[in-house]
């Protein structure tokens, strides 16, 4: 089926709608907060114009859904709330149902309320709506407009002529994808708007939808960003993937430098890794800088801490002791070590006799453990008057020490010697985001026996733990205050 060329019918329609975003509309947000919504060349030409601009030969739009891919920092949620408003005074449906679906109710929130603001922002859109906190009516018409979260109860009924879906790629199952699309079937002139940036991988939601709305000649998809045969490395390839003009070469290299790779590629050249390509979170040559290589020096007159990752079955084992010294710097040493292969479990009695040794020699203040694997571990120290708490290894501790051990490694401020068999499991560790969280360190090949990420993940905990040891108080003067030992 073949896609009618715009003709110039079509051009006038797409023309009514940019002339309803930069006549009637404001922006929200920063410093372009009250000023036109100005559509930029790149979204008018390759988005607007031929989704309102190709029509059928009764004058309909072609077009019944539309995906548009681009990268963080390029407006996509003031777009979507454009478009609500668009469709609300542009497209009025007599008692008719507008929704802004969003990946959780914050963001749903989100689009609410600038949709909210742009009709407070002029007077006579203002004059035309009810406003109320949750809804906004078109008085002439009664057209609703609501904002719902993506993981709503979707067994009551919609039925909507327009609906605008935010940030699929975070989306869990397409239910309510499906529901919306099943309540437009009535409508005469339907439209469902996806707009997201890459998940992190090809697979879900986003990715299914995309390549289903790809196939589709009355689908509309349009994508910004690198593809696999790009290097992601290369500023060129950076500024083909940001089509927004206020999107500078300085913002992405700040936060090239600021990123794991992966999360770099996925958040700002909208590229998710394909199953299988995951890149290490820590490029080896930054791991492996001159500085980062430097030989940990330990100091007996300051304190330590350890973090223990361990494993039952068919896995390793590890333990890093950190310790930072005067000039900041953390001074790390990690030990792996190989579970029974035989016997297929883990030497517990030998590994607590070692971390007993290491607590005493290395001066060990903290000794932190994920009670979900060494529980006993944990209460046969404790009892021995080791200083033993829990490190729990969700989503919102993780995402952060693994950041944090980012932030290290980037600035030179680690001291590991070049050990082998830490930078192979840091080599090992890919970034996997855990939204609302940040990114974690996760397996790159979970599919390869012997990737193997212990080590990756002790470090991290001990990292964290080490940047947040409460100094020690002092009351020898009389007076309250704090030294670090």
């Amino acid at each position: 089926m073949r896609v009618p060329p715009i003709t110039a019918a079509g051009r006038a329609k797409a023309e009514e709608t940019r002339a309803f975003f930069e006549g009637w509309l404001t922006l929200r947000k920063d410093k372009w907060a009250g000023k036109p919504f100005i559509l930029e060349d790149w979204i008018y030409e390759d988005f607007i114009l031929p989704l309102y601009g190709t029509l059928k030969p009764d004058g309909t739009r072609w077009y019944d859904r539309a995906m548009l891919g681009v990268p963080r920092w390029n407006s996509k949620s003031q777009s979507v709330a454009g478009l609500v408003a668009r469709h609300m005074y542009l497209e009025p449906v007599p008692d008719g149902e507008m929704y802004a679906v969003a990946a959780t109710i914050p963001q749903a929130n989100i689009v609410r309320g600038t949709v909210k603001g742009m009709v407070n922002a002029n007077r006579e859109l203002r004059s035309m709506t009810d406003i109320y906190r949750n809804e906004l009516i078109v008085k002439e018409s009664g057209c609703v407009f609501r904002s719902l979260a993506h993981d709503a109860d979707t067994a009551q009924g919609f039925h909507p002529s327009f609906v605008a879906m935010d940030e699929i790629h975070v989306y869990q199952n397409m239910r309510m994808i499906d529901a919306m699309l099943s309540g437009m079937v009535g409508a005469s002139q339907p439209l469902m708007v996806a707009i997201t940036t890459a998940g992190d991988a090809e697979r879900g939601v986003w990715w299914e939808l995309r390549k289903e709305w790809e196939a589709d000649p009355h689908a509309l998809v349009v994508w910004y960003g690198a593809t696999h045969d790009d290097d992601p490395t290369d500023p060129k390839v950076w500024r083909k993937a940001n089509p927004a003009s206020w999107i500078t070469d300085e913002m992405l290299e700040s936060a090239y430098h600021r990123l794991p790779l992966t999360s770099f590629m996925r958040y700002h050249l909208n590229l998710a890794p394909g199953i299988g390509q995951y890149p290490s979170a820590i490029p080896a040559d930054v791991w492996m800088s001159e500085a980062n290589r430097r030989k940990p020096v330990y100091d007996p007159d300051r304190p330590s801490v350890m973090a223990v990752d361990a494993a039952d079955k068919r896995d390793r084992t590890a333990f890093t002791v950190i310790q930072v010294d005067a000039a900041g710097d953390y001074n790390v040493w990690a030990d792996v070590r190989f579970n029974d292969r035989e016997r297929e479990y883990a030497d517990y009695l030998s590994l607590e006799a070692d971390l007993r040794t290491a607590a005493t020699d290395m001066n060990v203040e903290r000794i932190g453990f994920d009670r979900r694997q060494m529980a006993r571990t944990m209460a046969e120290l404790e009892d021995e008057g080791y200083p033993v708490e829990e490190v729990n290894q969700g989503n919102e501790l993780m995402c952060s020490a693994s950041q944090f051990l980012f932030d290290l490694a980037a600035t030179g401020k680690l001291r590991h010697g070049g050990d082998p068999v830490l930078a192979a499991h840091i080599a090992s560790a890919a970034a996997y985001e855990r939204p609302p969280y940040g990114w974690r360190f996760a397996k790159a090949d979970r599919n390869d026996p012997e990737c193997k990420i212990d080590a990756a993940i002790s470090t991290a905990m001990a990292a964290w733990m080490a940047q947040a040891t409460p100094p020690k108080v002092d009351f020898s003067s009389g007076g309250l205050h704090s030294v670090r030992l």
